[in-house]
């Protein structure tokens, strides 16, 4: 089959295969390959992108494109399905199923921007497989970077969380510098300069790209009038707003402007069509963007896995939406007119943001500048609402939990008028509080909030969504593609889409890493079909999804009665296994008449390496891990480190633990020496294999097994105890070589 300028999200580079199986081995010999003609390129569909390859066929008549491409990006079908019959090699022909789409197309380096019409097909390349390019990159210098498989690697390298503290670099340390020097507030308006780089002489004026880039917009929006509709009525709300202002028809053109091309974002949902005007300061003009003139500045932004916890932390939990949060800040008139941008390509109006702009590089960090130097101002007025800003507030959203209501409806007035003192306004309030809501005006509520941030239009996200009236998270699951027969891409793809911040299921997701890594292993191409056992074994993972609807886990980690509970202790438990290990830490709370709740704050697993190495060493590897995320929910949570307890089962660790870290072989001494600087030895405590949860999440379950698992959710039944009735040992010494 020919093809001709085909986007396809295949590796269009294909060859002739001679099938070598190797002994003991699934890996393939390809002694011969014939590189065919391709080009990487952008195809899009509004906001949605996806950069593929393209293969050339100068003998073509039509143009084809991957139904999975067409699929993801959400193409619009020009008319109904239909059979086509072609012509392909040797007089033979070939029918099958095909749907005439549209979509454009660009080039990386932004010169090439057409629109085309492609009917769909299976697979471009039909069974043609595709080069290992890592393995072939040593003959070739220009692919000697090429190293696509660091994407899957993660699942078993050694794992590291991150920890507070870390430092800016020289260069984000001046951006500081210069922010905090040019941010000045007149009336409760902020506004701040742009930390522009040595490359915003090189910028020219990019008018007629952005012009030609309109007159694609409006052609898209023309076809819907609703989108089109909601267009006009965002700009001109901008401009009612003072957001944007019309630049001066008399104002002669010159090289210190740049003009922002734009296009819609429609996200359809059951009840109405939302749509958003992205600004593309990514778009190049003669070689160089807007955002590569201008320093992106540090991330000053909290870690969400951090805001969730102090989110879990209380009993009554409150959160809100700050609208339009860049269009609040303003920015330096001397930027301004690199922050403009075109509307009504017959007669083409000027315009310019007077404000941040999403989609410039800068934004997030300036926002998040604003918001703290706001907090900071008025700490003293506002103290609880400071420390949400400064702990508990991610991106535009404000997520807290505080002890009793009295204390929740005092955060809600003092967030509301903190960030009224930045022209900010708070919306989208939601919490478990009756009490509470009833002080929030009825217009100003949500009802329910999607916790997963990702918004990226182009993956089928599984979501954490928190039902405020329950006070708990449901998975929200979409429905499985019909997948029969599955690549590495497809799996890895998969897995990807899975938003689990807290590791409330990740017995079931390793799973999926521990058949990736021996997918990874076999030497599969990307786009090479799994052998049938691994495929079935997939499936099976998959079909388990549905599944996940029917948990449900409690927000707070203590028990909503304890209105303050007289001691919180952490207990990490730790656990591998010869294919993966883990750690799962828990909240033990005690009330003032002693009773007491433990319920699961987190999980992290990880994949063996793929060097064999002994269980011994690798229950050490779930040791280091236990501590890194002990220290890490305790610094979210400011609890002390000595406030916790590490269950392991395994005596080889507990002796090494309580030995001189020195006398051992370097990969011991390292991981020892670690865990002795951050934790005392005598918080290192014996718990039996059947009474440990990390042995659920070292060898993995399914998810039916996993939801009525008392030992998972709730830990093991001694911590209900008090602390002489728990697990007693004596550290046996091994004469294991270390």
């Amino acid at each position: 089959m020919n093809q001709q300028n085909v986007p396809t999200n295949e590796n269009a580079t294909s060859h002739h295969v001679q099938h070598q199986a190797h002994d003991n081995d699934n890996r393939f010999s390809v002694p011969n390959r014939i590189s065919l003609r391709t080009v990487p390129i952008i195809v899009k569909n509004g906001s949605k992108q996806l950069t593929v390859n393209a293969l050339l066929d100068d003998g073509s008549s039509k143009s084809y494109i991957n139904a999975d491409v067409a699929a993801e990006l959400g193409l619009d079908i020009v008319s109904n399905a239909q059979l086509i019959t072609v012509n392909v090699t040797n007089g033979r022909k070939e029918t099958f199923e095909t749907a005439p789409v549209k979509f454009h197309i660009e080039g990386l380096n932004d010169q090439v921007k057409m629109g085309m019409e492609a009917t769909t097909t299976t697979c471009v390349t039909g069974n043609l497989r595709t080069v290992d390019w890592n393995k072939q990159s040593g003959q070739f210098k220009h692919l000697n970077d090429v190293n696509i498989e660091k994407s899957i690697e993660k699942f078993w390298e050694i794992e590291h969380i991150s920890q507070k503290g870390s430092t800016m670099s020289v260069e984000d340390e001046s951006i500081v510098k210069q922010v905090k020097s040019t941010i000045t507030c007149s009336e409760g308006h902020y506004q701040v300069s742009i930390p522009w780089n040595e490359k915003k002489p090189s910028l020219k004026n990019n008018y007629e790209m952005a012009l030609q880039r309109l007159r694609n917009t409006e052609k898209k929006i023309e076809k819907d009038p609703v989108v089109k509709e909601a267009y006009e009525t965002t700009l001109q709300k901008y401009q009612n707003k003072g957001y944007i202002t019309e630049v001066n028809p008399n104002e002669s053109f010159n090289d210190s402007e740049w003009y922002l091309p734009h296009f819609p974002v429609v996200k359809l949902d059951r009840e109405t069509t939302k749509v958003r005007i992205v600004f593309d300061a990514a778009a190049k003009s003669e070689g160089l963007s807007l955002n590569e003139a201008i320093y992106q500045g540090p991330k000053l932004q909290n870690e969400l896995f951090d805001v969730l916890l102090r989110f879990r932390s209380q009993p009554i939990a409150i959160m809100c939406d700050i609208e339009e949060m860049y269009l609040r800040v303003g920015i330096n008139p001397i930027d301004r007119s690199y922050h403009r941008f075109l509307w009504n390509s017959s007669t083409p109006i000027r315009y310019e943001f007077k404000t941040l702009v999403f989609g410039v590089n800068a934004s997030p960090f300036l926002a998040q500048y604003v918001s703290r130097h706001n907090a900071e101002l008025h700490k003293e007025e506002y103290p609880r609402a400071a420390e949400t800003v400064f702990s508990s507030t991610y991106m535009d959203d404000s997520m807290d939990s505080v002890s009793t209501v009295v204390e929740g409806i005092e955060l809600y007035y003092q967030l509301s008028e903190l960030w009224a003192k930045a022209n900010m306004y708070a919306r989208k309030w939601l919490s478990n509080s009756a009490d509470v809501l009833e002080k929030i005006p009825t217009e100003h509520r949500a009802s329910k909030v999607e916790l997963d941030k990702n918004d990226l239009p182009t993956v089928k996200t599984l979501g954490v969504t928190w039902l405020a009236n329950e006070d708990c998270f449901i998975f929200n699951v979409q429905e499985s593609d019909n997948y029969t027969t599955l690549t590495k891409r497809t799996i890895l793809r998969k897995i990807g889409t899975i938003f689990d911040p807290h590791g409330f299921v990740a017995p079931y997701i390793v799973r999926a890493k521990i058949l990736m890594q021996e997918l990874w292993l076999a030497g599969f191409d990307w786009d090479e079909i799994v052998p049938n056992e691994m495929n079935e074994t997939f499936l099976r993972w998959l079909s388990e999804l549905k599944e996940l609807k029917q948990i449900k886990i409690p927000r707070c980690i203590r028990h909503e009665s304890y209105v303050q509970p007289k001691r919180v202790t952490l207990h990490a438990f730790g656990d591998a296994s010869e294919k993966a290990y883990g750690s799962v830490v828990y909240a033990r709370c005690e009330d003032s008449d002693n009773n007491i709740s433990v319920r699961l704050v987190a999980a992290k697993s990880r994949v063996a390496p793929v060097k064999t190495i002994s269980i011994p060493r690798l229950e050490l590897l779930a040791a280091v891990l236990c501590l890194k995320l002990t220290l890490s929910i305790c610094a979210a949570l400011n609890i002390c480190i000595n406030n916790c307890t590490f269950w392991t089962d395994s005596m080889n660790v507990l002796h090494w633990i309580r030995n001189r870290s020195t006398i051992f072989k370097p990969f011991v001494a390292n991981r020892i020496g670690e865990i002795q600087y951050h934790s005392n030895p005598i918080q290192w405590r014996h718990v039996q294999g059947k009474q440990n949860p990390a042995d659920i999440l070292s060898r993995g379950c399914s998810i039916s097994y996993l939801e009525t698992n008392e030992l998972w959710w709730n830990a093991p039944e001694f911590l209900k105890k008090n602390e002489c009735e728990w697990p007693k040992s004596k550290v046996e010494f091994s004469h294991e070589n270390s």
